[in-house]
């Protein structure tokens, strides 16, 4: 009797961790990971393609603006996109500029890091013209910490915004790869924070600590509609074997309240 519970113990301890084990592997990133670039349940949700133009997104965000009477021009109008990151489905936090009529809120806004997509798949990384992901990865470690060593680059974390512009028939492979690239580095970025400040991976970090990571080390990540041809110089041609689509709906655009 005695033999039989502890077989039917271990076979359930068995089980419980081959289960858990599974779903690691299943979802590659931790869920303070998913969260840090994730739109809040307070912002719509706008399922986006290459060819979306910049004022049906700008309608519906101003719709939503008379409907809740907000007076207040915003020059950066966040949203969020549903997009597929690996085996986990994201409501990424993005965001699209304009212009306002109050002078203290026109002035243009310079994005630290600009990245153009053009309809072969080449893109050009701070006027580097560049296929590799790693390379985006290090442009956002060297201006996320950049800490006042290059006068160029931002001096303050928070003020790194990334701007991605895309030619209007780029495949949507493509344009897929090259955001997973911005999020990984993103991820890069939040993991030396984590570690260097709170000595923990960031899958580690407590609520409180995960919220002052998303603080600090912001993702402003803004999409240009601006479908005006782009050219960057020609590269060996992109490879999309094994890059995810983004899920999206050319006609229809959820709005979560």
């Amino acid at each position: 009797m005695t033999r039989n519970v502890f077989l039917l113990l271990f076979m359930y301890l068995f089980f419980s961790c081959s289960q858990k084990q599974s779903q690691e592997a299943k979802n590659q990133y931790c869920a303070n990971q998913i969260d840090l670039v994730s739109a809040s349940d307070s912002l719509p949700l706008i399922p986006i393609q290459v060819s979306t133009s910049y004022d049906s997104v700008l309608i519906i965000l101003e719709k939503i603006e008379n409907e809740n009477n907000i007076k207040e021009c915003s020059r950066l109008l966040y949203f969020g996109i549903p997009f597929k990151l690996n085996n986990d489905s994201i409501n990424l936090r993005v965001h699209i500029s304009r212009e306002c009529h109050r002078t203290e809120l026109s002035s243009s806004h310079t994005p630290s890091i600009k990245i153009l997509l053009n309809v072969r798949g080449n893109r050009l990384v701070e006027e580097e013209p560049t296929n590799d992901d790693q390379f985006i990865k290090e442009i956002l470690q060297k201006h996320y910490f950049n800490n006042g060593v290059d006068p160029r680059l931002p001096d303050n974390p928070k003020d790194t915004f990334i701007r991605l512009q895309w030619d209007a028939e780029v495949h949507s492979d493509n344009l897929q790869q090259t955001i997973k690239a911005i999020i990984e580095g993103y991820f890069l970025v939040t993991e030396q924070f984590s570690s260097r400040v709170f000595n923990k991976k960031i899958c580690n970090l407590t609520e409180q600590e995960k919220l002052s990571s998303k603080k600090e080390f912001p993702l402003h990540l803004e999409l240009s509609f601006d479908h005006s041809h782009i050219i960057p110089p020609v590269l060996h041609p992109f490879d999309s074997s094994e890059a995810e689509m983004i899920n999206i709906d050319s006609t229809e655009a959820e709005i979560e309240n």
